[in-house]
């Protein structure tokens, strides 16, 4: 027993290692892009040369912008947010947005980067990578102590440092690396029989990026059999929290209700259909990425029917979310990696767990088989 519980702590020091060299790999990524362009952070905010109206806000909060080409990314919408992250006042900084509903719906990274709208200019700009970086450490450790509680080598962490959608979220500030720790943080939580810090942990990721309420549909899936009044908790906090946020934005906007703005659904394969015809007239990365992203789907997929766990499920509904995937997504590896990313991390640790969760340590596992 002594021996045992040894072993449980040398894996729980270790896991702080595996956590720590995560978060080594992000910042060398980071370091290895900013030393190529002169160490101008403001690349990394990912402002288009065809967007002069964002161009213009930040020159105005910083001495200058490295526009990319041609529309940038996600990373200036972050950056406008985190001026105004509770929008108290939309008309000054998210009307620049384009589809300002949509996007202020994930509003927990920028309310970190901008420490609650208190940061400006350029103390935001590094702000956004850092918090990134702290995203990767919280999710690198997060997986390594899931994969120890299943029984496995802690150095399964890295399944999210490594992570492709992870990456790519780092080098555009985007917000997908801080949904996606949030979550795995849910799911190592669940496991642990940790269910009120799971409900936390997933509500703040939902607040992150709105796909992660799909981890926790997916843990309430494995739980129902169970117990059914956690399945629903779990699915039912994180809701409310993205409603009542997602209520403010429109109220505060002065839209209806139900207005979305999303462009990323649509019916089933049809976008993903649009894709494939494109990737065989221009064969490249895109191509390559959309076979790798269509068999790993396919293989999560079977994973969750022969191996049903907490993990899993927890990308579950991602699997079922990749054919709504409208074209634009599918199109380029940069977007659908980032879309799914929750299925490279979980395909890893389904592959390598070397023990069932029936036999693995943890409260709820150890109460419900």
């Amino acid at each position: 027993m002594m021996r045992s519980q040894h072993t449980v702590g040398k894996r729980s020091h270790l896991s702080l290692l595996v956590s720590l060299l995560g978060t080594i790999i992000g910042s060398l990524i980071i370091v290895s892009l900013l030393s190529a362009i002169g160490w101008d952070a403001s690349a990394l905010l990912r402002v288009g040369k065809d967007d002069p109206g964002i161009i213009g806000y930040v020159e105005e909060r910083l001495d200058h912008v490295r526009p990319v080409a041609p529309l940038g990314h996600d990373g200036k919408y972050y950056f406008i947010q985190a001026h105004d992250p509770l929008l108290l006042d939309p008309d000054e900084n998210a009307t620049l947005i384009d589809r300002p509903v949509y996007r202020t719906q994930r509003m927990l990274y920028p309310l970190l980067a901008s420490a609650g709208g208190l940061l400006r200019g350029w103390a935001v700009v590094w702000s956004l990578i850092v918090v990134n970086l702290l995203a990767i450490a919280l999710g690198t450790w997060a997986t390594s102590r899931l994969a120890v509680s299943l029984g496995s080598s802690p150095w399964l962490g890295l399944a999210f440092a490594l992570n492709p959608g992870v990456i790519f979220e780092l080098i555009i500030d985007g917000a997908g690396a801080l949904g996606w720790a949030l979550a795995v943080l849910g799911v190592w939580l669940i496991v642990e029989g940790r269910h009120t810090g799971a409900v936390v942990a997933l509500a703040f990721a939902v607040l992150a990026r709105e796909a992660m309420i799909l981890v926790a549909f997916g843990l309430a899936i494995r739980l129902w059999k169970t117990d059914r009044t956690k399945a629903v908790e779990i699915v039912a906090w994180p809701a409310l929290g993205a409603l009542l946020w997602a209520v403010w934005v429109r109220f505060q906007m002065g839209v209806p209700l139900l207005t979305t703005q999303s462009e990323e659904l649509g019916l089933p394969f049809v976008g993903l259909a649009g894709a494939v015809s494109q990737w065989i007239e221009e064969p490249g990365r895109n191509l390559l990425f959309g076979v790798v992203m269509i068999a790993l789907v396919l293989v999560a997929a079977m994973q969750a029917k022969r191996r049903p766990s907490f993990v899993s499920y927890s990308s579950l509904g991602f699997v079922v979310l990749a054919p709504l995937l409208t074209q634009q997504v599918w199109l380029n590896y940069f977007d659908i990696t980032r879309a799914v990313a929750p299925i490279f991390t979980t395909f890893v640790l389904v592959l390598f767990a070397a023990e069932s969760e029936s036999r693995a340590a943890g409260g709820t596992l150890a109460n419900n088989p």
